[in-house]
């Protein structure tokens, strides 16, 4: 087992929390799907090979007619620009939180389910073009520059 004290403590682990480490800060956040994928880094951890979890922190939740999901991570001291694409009246949406250079930190889908692929996708293409990721008539796959 571990002694690596510093290591161990970057992991907290239950099954409704995990600890995600992001650039150089811990990320709390409550899913079970983090918690459930954890278990490897949290392993490798205990048994002597610090490991990171490095999958982006997500969580979701359903309220009534309300479904969403949000995944990404806005580093502290990060003003990132929203950008909203559908349909906010009919609560039928994407956002996303874009860097000041363009790149996708975080997305969130509000009752659309088919678009998590994708907004992971967006998070790792590089630099998005903001008009492009706005209009829903642009498939989101384009919308990077």
């Amino acid at each position: 087992m571990s002694t690596d004290r510093r290591a161990c403590e970057r992991l907290s682990f239950s099954h409704t929390e995990s600890c995600s480490r992001q650039s150089s800060r811990n990320v709390i956040a409550g899913s079970t799907r983090i918690a459930c994928n954890a278990g490897t880094a949290v392993a490798a951890t205990a048994t002597g090979t610090p490991t990171a979890y490095a999958k982006q922190p997500y969580f979701f939740t359903d309220q009534y007619d309300l479904g969403m999901e949000y995944r990404g991570y806005i580093p502290p001291g990060v003003e990132p620009t929203v950008v909203i694409r559908g349909d906010r009246e009919n609560h039928k949406l994407l956002a996303f939180w874009l860097s000041p250079q363009g790149q996708v930190l975080a997305g969130m889908n509000v009752n659309i389910w088919d678009a998590a692929d994708q907004i992971n996708a967006l998070m790792n293409a590089g630099p998005v073009d903001p008009r492009r990721l706005a209009d829903p008539g642009t498939p989101l796959e384009e919308a990077a520059r």
